[in-house]
């Protein structure tokens, strides 16, 4: 496998301890939103002025984990990066340097403005070893700060046990992004001709994950981008063909390293990882847009790629390149890139997040790369606001809000509650413009619609008002902002608290639409296990409907379902009538009930001493599009 200085289990420590400095309130696994037995988690961190929320993946729990944390904490020095006081134009610095960001160049590379004044910091350039100078603005990822010609990314950021690691990872993936835009610009009988033959994949590992992805019910389609160049680069793109009621558009990934496999196990990994997010629905640069029309994404990548069944491209005659230690890896990288441009590449090295670790942001200003986009114009300044600015707060009104769906059915809601459906992306944010003296959180929506933010909640909560969860989503979020002054309610958001309960999908379940009472479809896991735990039963056979019910997909998981499975594996019926299984009570319900109980004794209190949650470009974009009427006076 890749090349590593320490091993795993070392490095998590590592990991956990740079992820408490970076502000990390819950580290979450998001497994079951992906493919089963492919392990994803979910690294939280409310204040981030980039992305509250990164993932990781893995192989195992633990590198999922590490992936997770490692990458939160890369967006958070990148984020705290002071801006230096060398603020200059280009054209005042060396030759050398003019030379590097300026010149003629493709579209997608870097070519930076003579004329514009920007700070200046000192890094390295990797081909000749010397310092040079490098755009704070290309460095720092504080999404609360305009951009100037460029828009940054955090591609060419990375962390290692080594600063050799570090490297040898920012430069991988900067690779990965130019062959990928190379490979969009082509003809889709070109892009046929680079696809892969999976049946002719032979490794164990890539196998064994192609049965997990195909078991899920999806599709995979893969392409070498890079063998004309003898450099393993891949795209993996997985399709859900199966006509569903939420739809999952395709999702695709990435993956470069000297040796074939890995960097294919990589790629097939990211568009894993990508699903899990889609369904989590909490990263901060997702849209509605993400959701919508999955059917046309489908075929229109299969358009353009003709790739409507198994590759032409024989996986054995992919190039690998050998390497016994990770500064071969490094060396072997940085040659590929010459081969592709003159321009060198520079590195930043940033403080590192603790004793063991380097975190280096590493730029190839000669390489293609579609995600920095098109030029743009500064952001225009935040207005003196209902958005706490300057510790303003708005009036509360005295209502009371709860947004619930499923969990509350059967149960009535006291008079001075006002009963909404269950909340998705921007339902909070919407509350800011009147904002009430308490909001209750138990529901929200997954798969298909971006969940609720942490942000919306922060700014509720900096508002003055009183912010419940519990019995659902509102459980996690309560979770990750108690530090802030959100309250939890309940057994389930004890659980989560304590780390008793790390899975996300444990308290989802298909539910009815709101014409029928949002009535449940399918049993919560969390339901599930504390039904069974009020009944009698032998270990053995709690044990086997245990893993039934943890391993049954939270969209199929029901009574009769895990009843017949039972009966197919040990041969015998459950001891526990289906009658007496559908009436054991809830514990969802169960917190709901607490929480609703809660809600109505709020009464108005002394505002937190808290501020407005960092006003992100991806923010100020979701409360355009929540609240449009109200975010007009403030962006």
């Amino acid at each position: 496998m890749e090349l590593r200085s320490r091993s795993l289990s070392d490095t998590l420590k590592l990991a956990v301890a740079a992820g408490r400095a970076a502000g990390v309130t819950r580290v979450s696994d998001v497994t079951q939103f992906g493919v089963r037995g492919i392990p994803v988690f979910q690294a939280t961190r409310p204040a981030s002025r980039s992305f509250t929320v990164s993932q990781g993946k893995g192989l195992t729990p633990t590198a999922a984990i590490v992936g997770a944390l490692l990458e939160t904490t890369e967006f958070w020095r990148a984020e705290t990066l002071a801006r230096p006081g060398d603020v200059r134009p280009l054209a005042e610095l060396s030759t050398d340097d003019i030379a590097i960001w300026s010149g003629a160049r493709d579209a997608l590379a870097i070519d930076l403005s003579p004329s514009l004044s920007r700070a200046w910091l000192t890094g390295t350039n990797l081909s000749t070893g010397a310092s040079c100078a490098m755009p704070w603005d290309l460095l720092s990822l504080d999404f609360t700060d305009g951009n100037l010609d460029f828009i940054a990314t955090s591609n060419g950021l990375a962390t290692g046990n080594t600063r050799t690691e570090a490297l040898a990872s920012g430069i991988a993936e900067l690779l990965e992004h130019h062959f990928v835009a190379r490979f969009h610009r082509l003809r889709p009988s070109e892009r046929r001709a680079m696809q892969v033959s999976l049946a002719t994949v032979e490794d164990s590992v890539i196998r064994r994950l192609l049965t997990y992805v195909e078991r899920a019910g999806l599709e995979v389609r893969a392409w070498s981008l890079a063998s004309d160049f003898a450099v393993p680069v891949f795209e993996v793109t997985l399709f859900d063909m199966q006509a569903c009621a939420d739809d999952i558009t395709p999702v695709s990934g990435n993956g470069c390293y000297p040796d074939a496999r890995i960097a294919f196990i990589r790629a097939l990994l990211e568009a894993v990882q990508g699903l899990a997010t889609l369904v989590a629905g909490a990263r901060d640069d997702l849209t509605p847009d993400e959701y919508r029309d999955r059917q046309e994404r489908n075929i229109g990548i299969l358009l353009n790629t003709l790739a409507f069944d198994d590759g032409p491209h024989d996986w054995r005659s992919i190039p690998t390149i050998e390497c016994t230690s990770s500064e071969q890896c490094l060396d072997r990288l940085a040659e590929q890139v010459s081969r592709i441009t003159s321009v060198p590449l520079v590195a930043f090295d940033h403080l590192p997040p603790c004793p063991g670790l380097h975190i280096a942001h590493v730029l190839a200003p000669g390489l293609l790369d579609e995600f920095r986009g098109p030029r743009v114009e500064p952001q225009a300044p935040v207005a003196q606001s209902a958005l706490v600015a300057n510790g303003i707060r708005q009036p509360l009104s005295s209502r009371k809000i709860l947004f619930a769906g499923p969990s509350i059915a059967g149960q009535v809601i006291p008079p001075g509650i006002e009963l909404r459906p269950p909340a998705q992306c921007g339902d909070l944010a919407d509350l800011l413009s009147d904002p009430p003296v308490a909001v209750g959180l138990v529901d929200g929506y997954f798969r298909g619609a971006p969940t609720v933010w942490h942000k919306e909640i922060l700014n509720l909560l900096a508002q003055g008002v009183q912010v419940l969860g519990g019995g659902s989503i509102g459980a996690l979020r309560a979770t990750e902002l108690e530090r802030f002054g959100m309250t939890g309610v309940g057994t389930l958001y004890d659980a989560y608290r304590s780390g008793a309960l790390v899975r996300d999908d444990a308290v989802m379940l298909v539910h009815a639409p709101a014409e029928l009472g949002f009535a449940p479809l399918s049993v919560p896991l969390v339901d599930a296990e504390y039904a069974l735990f009020g009944f009698d039963l032998p270990p053995k056979t709690l044990r086997i409907m245990q893993r039934i019910v943890r391993t049954t997909p939270y969209e199929t998981r029901d009574w009769p379902s895990c009843l017949a499975q039972y009966q197919l594996r040990t041969g015998q019926a459950f001891p526990v009538s289906l009658r007496d299984l559908e009436a054991a009570p809830s514990l969802k319900q169960i917190d709901t009930a607490l929480l609703v109980k809660a809600l109505s004794e709020c009464q108005p209190r002394k505002p937190l001493e808290m501020a407005v949650p960092p006003l992100t470009s991806h923010y100020r974009a979701m409360l355009a599009r929540s609240a449009p009427a109200f975010a007009a006076g403030l962006i």
